[in-house]
């Protein structure tokens, strides 16, 4: 059985790590959301929309 320091420290990590997760999904859909943009300048909402769902935008 952990002792409480131990599941206090276990509890921590696994924040810290969700807190990562967040940032890395913020980030990608910044990305997405900048690729849409980018591609709004110059082309029309049906060709943003398939060109965002088919390139790298989304990766």
């Amino acid at each position: 059985m952990l002792s409480t320091q131990e599941t206090k420290t276990n509890l921590i990590a696994d924040a810290k790590d969700i807190e990562q997760d967040l940032i890395n999904m913020s980030a990608s859909a910044a990305t997405v959301q900048a690729c849409y943009i980018l591609v709004a300048m110059s082309r029309g909402t049906q060709e943003i929309k398939q060109h965002c769902l088919t390139s790298g935008c989304n990766k």
